[in-house]
């Protein structure tokens, strides 16, 4: 693990009070006034680091989206072999499912990306031309999955969803090799 510089530290809180103000203000009231005194930062600190606000968010969506697939191959992974899911999978998407349903209402986009990123990486790795219909179906599932679930108040645990998620199409996955690499 890399040890954090005093920027990546003032980015992650800048982040994060971004995100603590969204849950109860709309995004269009969100001032970087306010977002500055919810970080502890000056204003000329933020844009040492950001444009504006949206430029932040699509820092939020970066971090997302860079993490989200290595803990899919995981889910993937046990499905395909008939393993437990890790506990740093279930801790990544129990932390950040906050942060998934927030970008979901903040950015107009996101699920967009959400979907073009994973769409992505199993193009990336797809053996033959029947694996990107394979692929898209499998996408169609887990971004269905997910929607439902951020849709009904996220009402499963986070590890029902993931073993739902581990479920949606083993004989697929089984003839695939999802982590970076390993073609």
């Amino acid at each position: 693990m890399m040890k954090e510089t005093g920027a990546s530290v003032t980015r992650r809180d800048f982040k994060d009070a971004m995100l603590r103000l969204y849950q109860t203000i709309p995004l269009k009231d969100i001032t970087v006034r306010m977002l500055c005194q919810t970080a502890g930062y000056n204003r000329s600190t933020f844009y040492l680091h950001y444009r504006d606000i949206i430029d932040l968010l699509h820092d939020i969506d970066n971090d997302l989206l860079e993490s989200l697939w290595e803990n899919v191959v995981k889910v993937l992974d046990a499905g395909t072999f008939g393993g437990e899911i890790p506990q740093e999978v279930k801790d990544f998407f129990t932390i950040n499912s906050d942060r998934f349903a927030i970008m979901l209402q903040a950015d107009d986009n996101f699920q967009e990306k959400l979907v073009s990123a994973i769409r992505e990486q199993f193009a990336q790795y797809a053996h033959s031309q029947m694996d990107i219909y394979r692929a898209e179906y499998t996408i169609a599932a887990i971004e269905r999955l997910f929607m439902t679930w951020f849709e009904r108040g996220r009402d499963l645990p986070v590890e029902k969803l993931l073993t739902l998620l581990k479920e949606i199409d083993v004989h697929y996955l089984s003839s695939c090799d999802w982590a970076a690499g390993k073609i």
